[in-house]
């Protein structure tokens, strides 16, 4: 057993773990929440990674889905008018420079909320959020 508090069942206590998580809230917990999606539910499978982070941009509750948008590194974008760039912070959970696809990805309510809290990586700021969905808007006003 390591003595590095997050391996060693001392840093817990019996009632700690008992907790249940808060209750998952899609209309706060969704916008602007980063997660990383299984590759089989973005609609492809690759040999180097079995997810891609996803960053919802909105929660519709009238039909009880979340608009997503696909994130891949950075370095591998072709078209970059096409995609936002996001630099990584603690907050958003990133590790790289992630490009989000300009296309909206709508997923239904009840599969969003197997990635709550395991696969729910971080939040996107208000900033980056808002300048997410402007571009979305931009690139698809029909939508």
């Amino acid at each position: 057993m390591s003595d590095h508090p997050a391996y060693s069942t001392e840093a817990f206590s019996p009632s700690e773990e008992a907790e249940e998580p808060p209750p998952f809230e899609p209309d706060h917990d969704l916008p602007g929440a980063v997660m990383m999606i299984p590759n089989s539910h973005w609609g492809f499978e690759v040999v180097s990674a079995t997810d891609h982070p996803g960053a919802c941009v909105n929660y519709l509750p009238a039909s009880r889905e979340g608009v997503l948008v696909q994130g891949t590194d950075a370095e591998n974008v072709r078209y970059p008018r096409t995609y936002l760039t996001v630099s990584p912070t603690v907050e958003n959970g990133l590790f790289k420079d992630t490009a989000f696809k300009l296309v909206p990805r709508y997923f239904r309510l009840h599969k969003l909320k197997l990635y709550f809290p395991q696969r729910h990586i971080g939040s996107l700021g208000g900033t980056t959020l808002q300048h997410l969905r402007d571009e979305l808007a931009r690139l698809n006003p029909e939508e």
